[in-house]
């Protein structure tokens, strides 16, 4: 999130537009200024293995407010530390939507994310602007442990695509490219949204 805003900055400054130039916290206080403050709660009894829901902005399931809650299975030896964190990643993902007023996912929904091949001919890769409407893609995304749901549902894309933008790890791809140069040239307008009036 943070290279969003240095970047948002830079941009500024080749504009020349340096009275809006804004100081960038360090990653830790940019986190918690769009986050809020966080609390992972393990739920034992869920049915479904690696089960995790975030809860920003809403109270359900046995989750406060503020709360991402997982069951334990996301960390243990089984699926490894590594399922863990890309989970937690996807979780953050749907974080930062809620926190923003849920537009990443309607910005989604709403994108023709895509590029032209070799032919000239324009590969669909995600969105919902197409003449089809919403149609969940796999292209341009890792296996898992890095598309953590594939729903066809512009949220649950969205965070797959949050996880895959904050490690920088989507395919080489065209396609991967694409997704990833989507979130980068959105990721301040979410950040402002979950931090109205900020930059």
């Amino acid at each position: 999130m943070r290279r969003s805003l240095i970047k948002r900055n830079r941009e500024l400054v080749r504009e020349g537009n340096f009275a809006s130039v804004k100081y960038v916290p360090d990653s830790a206080t940019l986190f918690r200024l769009v986050m809020g403050d966080v609390t992972f709660k393990r739920i034992d009894g869920n049915p479904i293995t690696g089960w995790a829901e975030t809860h920003l902005d809403w109270v359900g399931n046995g989750c406060n407010q503020g709360e991402i809650c997982y069951d334990d299975s996301m960390f243990n030896s089984t699926n490894g530390v590594a399922w863990g964190a890309q989970n937690v990643g996807h979780e953050l993902g749907h974080g930062i939507d809620q926190r923003g007023g849920r537009h990443g996912r309607a910005d989604l929904n709403a994108a023709r994310i895509g590029y032209t091949d070799a032919e000239g001919q324009t590969v669909q890769v995600a969105g919902g602007g197409w003449e089809d409407g919403y149609e969940r893609r796999p292209i341009g995304f890792e296996e898992w442990p890095w598309q953590q749901n594939k729903a066809p549902s512009p949220g649950e894309e969205f965070a797959d695509m949050f996880l895959g933008w904050a490690h920088n790890h989507f395919t080489n791809a065209a396609a991967g490219v694409a997704r990833y140069q989507w979130m980068s040239d959105n990721m301040f307008r979410w950040i402002n949204l979950a931090i109205p009036g900020r930059w």
